[in-house]
């Protein structure tokens, strides 16, 4: 792609191209933000570069940029398969930033606040010293775009309405999770299934194709989206 570039400089999907294989491998991504801005710059209706910004955005934790670039890219899709995208791609930047945000807040928060090791207050009753921690339930906040991988589905444990599962495609295991499985949009590829499904007892051992998002949480589970079942 590179090499592309320097043979034409004016042809935007090369710089596009090189974009998205840097910022799909959360690597360069200082770089891969420019490179998608010039091959907007090169071709400026293309609502697919701006997009492909957007989405560099987001690895760069610059949502509130993201949601610029995309409100921009909804004035000028053409086709109402482009205007469906960019809303979603949209909303999807203005939750992932509101998110961070809530976040952000409740960790300075916690920063103004003395550790909970050291909070004391006294007991109405007893007068005597009790320790107060304070416990703060941490979000799921996204992380980057929405993925999709093509493997088995194994591993499914449910407990009441969460479920957890693994997705395997060739030598990369991927676990995933969802706090709330009817949220899960479930489709099936080119055949009709006989009966309602079930997720706790009908996932095991299918091929699926499957859509998630990362955790900012490097230690959370990603979190699942959608599963599209294959034959």
């Amino acid at each position: 792609m590179r090499r592309a570039i320097q043979l034409n400089p004016s042809f935007a999907p090369s710089f596009d191209r090189l974009a998205v294989f840097l910022g799909s491998r959360h690597r360069e991504l200082d770089e891969a933000h420019i490179m998608g801005l010039t091959a907007v710059s090169l071709e400026p209706s293309n609502v697919s570069y701006r997009m492909n910004v957007a989405n560099v955005l987001m690895e760069m934790e610059r949502g509130k940029d993201a949601v610029m670039v995309l409100q921009v890219a909804a004035k000028l899709a053409k086709t109402p398969q482009e205007t469906e995208w960019v809303e979603n791609a949209l909303m999807h930047a203005q939750e992932f930033e509101a998110d961070r945000e809530r976040i952000n807040t409740e960790q300075r928060l916690i920063n103004t606040q003395p550790a909970a090791g050291n909070s004391t207050t006294v007991s109405a009753g007893t007068g005597e010293n009790e320790t107060r921690p304070r416990l703060v339930r941490r979000d799921f906040v996204a992380h980057g775009p929405r993925r999709f991988v093509t493997g088995l589905i194994q591993d499914v444990h449910c407990n009441s309405e969460n479920i957890d599962l693994a997705i395997k495609s060739g030598a990369k295991t991927i676990p995933l999770h969802s706090d709330n499985y009817y949220k899960i949009s479930f489709t099936a590829l080119g055949f009709q299934p006989s009966s309602d499904l079930k997720p706790c007892s009908d996932l095991e051992g299918r091929p699926a194709k499957i859509e998630y998002e990362e955790s900012a949480d490097k230690a959370a589970t990603a979190r699942l989206l959608s599963v599209e079942l294959h034959k």
